[in-house]
C-alpha cells in the first residue's frame, strides 16, 4: 500500500497532484494536473483497505462511478479509475465553484425563484441524460451538486448509482442519504428507477427556495419515517409568495408513489417553463451563454437566436466569423476553399465553425465553454494547400473521423462526419 496520497505524486503516470480538497465519507480527493492535457482534475483516493468492512463494495462503487460516461454539460463524467501500488484512485474534471449549499447561503439563506427554476431545469436536463443511459443516481442532494462561477450546476458523486436492470452495488442495506431520498428508497425498495431521483430533485427544490431542508431529522431513522409517512409543506403554504405553477411542480415531484410525479425530466421542464419566471433555461447555440426567455439576439454574441442560422466562429480562436478574410480577431487568413464544420448533434448543435490557414490547437473554451467533456486541448487542426487534417490530441474523450480514432494525422474529405466528445459536425468544403 502506498498510504495516504502525497503533494507531488504523480499517479497513472499522467496526473501530478498539486493541491488537497477534503475529505469524503470513503476517502480523500485532492487537485491535479494532468500532464499530457495540462487540464485540472480531481483525483479521489478511496480510504478503506483490504480487510476493512465493505472495502469490496467501496471498490465495486469506485469502479462503477468510474465507467460513467453521460456526456452531458451537467454531468461531471469520470476520467480514469485503477488501481495503483495496492490503492484505488478516481480521476474526475475539477470544477471551480462551491456546492449547492454554499450557494444558497450566499443567496442570502434563500435563492430566488427565477435562479432556481433556472438551475433545477438545467439540472433536470442533466439528469434526464443520465436516466437515458439507464442509470439512476440515488443520491441527488445538495452536497452532490457544484454550481460553477457562471451559475451552471454540475452533477457529481456517482458512487452508489445503479444501473437499470442489473445487481444493486450494496450488501441489501438502504442506500443514499435520508433526508434526501424517495420514499421508495427509504422503504429499501430495490431497485428503484429514475422517479426516485426526480423526488430527490424536488426535494432539492424546497430547499433552495425555502431555505432550508424540507426533512428536518437528526436520527436517520426518523428521516425515513418521514419521507415515506408524512406530508411535506408546499411552498405556498410556507411563503404565499411562490407562484403557484412552481409550487404545484415542486409538490408533483414530491408525490409519494412514482407514478404521481413527473415520469421523465422532459415534463418536469415543461412545467416549471409554464410562467415567465424562467429565465435561463435557454442557450444562444452560438456562444453557449444562457439568454432571457423570448430573446430574439444573444446579448453575448448577437446570434439570431429566432433564426435558422447562429454566427460563424473561427476554428482557431472562436471569434466571429461571418464572410471575413482574414479573421478579425487572431488575424489567420481564409481559405478560397471555405473549410468548415458543421454541427448537427450534442451540446455544440447548431454552431458552423470557419477552418482558417495553418496549424492550431483546439479545445473547449473555442468549441464550447459548457461542455467540460470536451478537453481544454482536445485536438490539432492544419488546413494548408486546400487540405484540412485533424488528430486528437491526447483527449479524454478522443477524436473520430469518419469512425476512426484520429490518433495521427488524418485528412478529411467533405461530408465526413467528424466526432468530439459526443459532438458530431459534418465537414464542408466548396
Amino acid at each position: 500500500m502506498s498510504g495516504p496520497i502525497r503533494i507531488g505524486q504523480i499517479i497513472f503516470e499522467r496526473f501530478k497532484v498539486i493541491d488537497p480538497i477534503g475529505s469524503g465519507g470513503e476517502g480523500d480527493v485532492v487537485k491535479a494536473i494532468d500532464l499530457v492535457t495540462g487540464d485540472i482534475v480531481a483525483i479521489k483516493q478511496l480510504s478503506a483497505c483490504p480487510g476493512d468492512p465493505h472495502y469490496d463494495i467501496q471498490v465495486a462503487r469506485l469502479k462503477r462511478a468510474g465507467q460513467i460516461h453521460v456526456g452531458h454539460p451537467c454531468i461531471v463524467d469520470a476520467l480514469a479509475y485503477g488501481e495503483e501500488d495496492g490503492e484505488w484512485y478516481l480521476v474526475m474534471p475539477f470544477v471551480e465553484g462551491g456546492d449547492l449549499e454554499i450557494f444558497v447561503r450566499g443567496c442570502g439563506g434563500r435563492c430566488p425563484v427565477d435562479r432556481t427554476v433556472a438551475i433545477i431545469c438545467e439540472l433536470a436536463g442533466g439528469l434526464g441524460a443520465v436516466h437515458d443511459c439507464g442509470i439512476v443516481h440515488r443520491d441527488i442532494k445538495p452536497l452532490n451538486i457544484i454550481i460553477d462561477p457562471d451559475e451552471h450546476p454540475r452533477i457529481i458523486d456517482f458512487g452508489i448509482c445503479n444501473k437499470l436492470h442489473e445487481k444493486t452495488v450494496g450488501n441489501g442495506l438502504v442506500i443514499g442519504t435520508p433526508p434526501y431520498m424517495s420514499p421508495e428508497q427509504a422503504a429499501g425498495t430495490d431497485p428503484v428507477d429514475h422517479r426516485s431521483d426526480i423526488f430527490s430533485l424536488g426535494l432539492v427544490v424546497h430547499y433552495m427556495i425555502i431555505g432550508q431542508h424540507a426533512v428536518q431529522a437528526s436520527d436517520p431513522e426518523d428521516a425515513k419515517r418521514i419521507i415515506r409517512e408524512v406530508e411535506l409543506p408546499s411552498l405556498r403554504r410556507l411563503d404565499p409568495s411562490i407562484p403557484a405553477h412552481v409550487d404545484n411542480a415542486c409538490m408533483r415531484m414530491l408525490a409519494k408513489r412514482p407514478e404521481g410525479r413527473f415520469q421523465n425530466a422532459a415534463e418536469l421542464c415543461q412545467a416549471l417553463g409554464s410562467s415567465s419566471v424562467q429565465q435561463k433555461a435557454r442557450f444562444c447555440p452560438s456562444c453557449g451563454r444562457p439568454v432571457q426567455a423570448g430573446s430574439k439576439f444573444c446579448a453575448c454574441c448577437g446570434a439570431n437566436l429566432n433564426g435558422s442560422a447562429a454566427a460563424v466562429l473561427c476554428l482557431a480562436c472562436g471569434g466571429k466569423a461571418d464572410n471575413v478574410t482574414p479573421c478579425r480577431s487572431c488575424r489567420r487568413p481564409f481559405s478560397p476553399s471555405n473549410h468548415r464544420f458543421v454541427f448537427e448533434a450534442g451540446t455544440v448543435t447548431g454552431k458552423t465553425f470557419r477552418i482558417p490557414e495553418g496549424r492550431f490547437d483546439v479545445g473547449r473554451s473555442i468549441i464550447e465553454p459548457r461542455d467540460f467533456s470536451i478537453s481544454r486541448c482536445h485536438f490539432r487542426c492544419e488546413c494548408a494547400n486546400g487540405t484540412v487534417a485533424v488528430q486528437d490530441a491526447g483527449s479524454a474523450n478522443k477524436t473520430y473521423v469518419a469512425g476512426q480514432l484520429a490518433d495521427r494525422w488524418i485528412r478529411l474529405h467533405p461530408r465526413q462526419e467528424f466526432l468530439i466528445a459526443g459532438n458530431h459536425a459534418i465537414y464542408l468544403s466548396q
